[in-house]
């Protein structure tokens, strides 16, 4: 990734340092998280996952259909109906990402502490079934549930995803 390229259009450059002439090379298996920075119109680093463990290989980073998937995603088993305080992994489990695969139309009513204070990307995995998240659920714990725009149900329909962040001063998650 070259810094503030003259091949790209301007708003579509990246932006690393303040002196915008370095150059990243990512090798097999780094990945880097971009945002896009509205102030300076510029894509910059989030993070990037360097980690490379020596047992690592190609097949152990694939999901079972077969997607890459990086560090921080997580593909639990296919869920449907109702799902109160959903913890995905386990309460141990850290990731940025959730890759839901649904057995049928499915409703998440609040998501479990395991990304307090991160952002999580709920990617819906299914091509046929749509995926709800619904707005102060009394099924979920009080500081598990999701706080929504307009105290509506929010659809992630197939194949789509939504961006959350949990807020720790009012305990809820909001849509980003």
């Amino acid at each position: 990734m070259l810094e503030e390229d003259p091949g790209s259009a301007p708003e579509n450059r990246f932006r690393f340092s303040s002196s915008g002439t370095e150059v990243w090379t990512l090798s097999a298996f780094r990945t880097a998280v971009l945002f896009y920075d509205t102030t300076i119109l510029r894509w910059r680093v989030w993070s990037i996952f360097t980690d490379t463990p020596q047992f690592l290989t190609v097949p152990r980073l694939l999901n079972v259909q077969g997607q890459f998937l990086t560090s921080g995603d997580i593909t639990p088993p296919l869920i449907s109906g109702f799902n109160h305080n959903y913890t995905p992994g386990g309460p141990t489990a850290i990731y940025s990402v959730l890759r839901q695969g649904l057995a049928g139309a499915a409703t998440i009513t609040g998501l479990g502490a395991i990304g307090i204070g991160i952002r999580i990307i709920i990617r819906n995995l299914s091509a046929t079934f749509s995926l709800t998240l619904t707005h102060e659920d009394a099924g979920s714990l009080p500081f598990e549930r999701f706080n929504l725009p307009g105290a509506a149900p929010l659809v992630i329909p197939p194949f789509g995803s939504r961006e959350v962040i949990y807020d720790i001063a009012v305990e809820r998650w909001f849509v980003v």
